[in-house]
């Protein structure tokens, strides 16, 4: 296998580096008479860099960084396109509890639903799946009314409460109990480990 080093006759690694007669390896970065590095970036007279951006502001470097970012941003490909439809379908039909009903859904084949989630969204769709059912638990909480826990278990496709609580509890930190709003409640009791998104 090439993996595009070269080694000499003396059997030596050339990984693509030059090094000077001194042996110093040049790693394609120019450092000025002082021996500072130079990266890119210009400096103004007093040493200060200045890309283009109050650096006293916040929001200033907040556009700037924002703006870099946006700039390099390559466009969604139609696989991202479709694994952000997979993870909006697990999110809209609670019934997809199982990655075969995801797979029957989408006509991909569950190792297939497992790669395109592993590439394209850093997770499985059996933890996307959970997640949802957990955000679907947090809203029903958050509700401020009395909730029926076995009952959303149910719901929710959990085998029994204790499941749905063990899940709750390690995820988001307490019990569903303890993290349900009083009845008449502005607030949660405890409000440990928010869901958001």
């Amino acid at each position: 296998m090439d993996a595009g080093w070269n080694a000499d006759a003396g059997g030596d690694v050339d990984a693509g580096w030059d090094a000077d007669a001194g042996g110093d390896v040049d790693v394609g970065w120019d450092a000025d008479a002082g021996g500072d590095v130079d990266v890119g970036w210009d400096a103004d007279a007093g040493g200060d860099a200045d890309a283009g951006w109050d650096a006293d502001s916040d929001a200033g470097m907040i556009e700037a960084a924002e703006e870099l970012l946006f700039s390099v941003l390559p466009a969604r490909g139609p696989v991202a396109e479709q694994a952000a439809d997979m993870v909006a379908c697990i999110v809209a039909d609670p019934a997809l509890r199982r990655v075969d009903h995801l797979s029957a859904a989408s006509g991909l084949t569950a190792r297939s639903l497992q790669r395109l989630f592993a590439d394209y969204v850093g997770v499985s769709p059996k933890w996307v799946m959970r997640r949802a059912r957990l955000h679907e638990a947090a809203e029903r909480a958050d509700s401020g009314e009395i909730v029926d826990w076995a009952a959303l278990a149910a719901d929710l496709g959990y085998a029994d409460q204790a499941h749905l609580t063990r899940d709750f509890t390690v995820t988001i930190g307490v019990p569903p109990t303890r993290y349900a709003k009083p009845a008449g409640s502005a607030s949660p009791a405890t409000p440990v480990g928010r869901l958001t998104g």
